[in-house]
């Protein structure tokens, strides 16, 4: 009967700790990984500024806000022109 609280206390324990550890999606274009580990993978996953047929340039980004697109990721693109 003991060894059944402990293996339900060890479950919710490691449910409680995976619930804690979101991984940090894109939110309008911008990806925060304050606090996150690089040691693992990271998905690009969230909403991603795009800009049709465009390479932009970090100071130059604000001057082409007109033509900003919001794509989710994963997803298509080609459909956001």
């Amino acid at each position: 009967m003991f060894s059944i609280f402990r293996v339900l206390g060890l479950i919710l324990l490691l449910h409680w700790a995976q619930a804690g550890c979101a991984a940090p999606t894109v939110v309008n274009g911008v990806l925060d990984l304050r606090g996150t580990s690089l040691k693992v993978p990271i998905e690009f996953k969230g909403d991603w500024e795009f800009y049709w047929e465009q390479l932009l340039e970090p100071g130059t980004i604000e001057s082409h806000q007109n033509r900003r697109t919001l794509i989710k990721v994963p997803g298509t693109w080609n459909q956001d022109r």
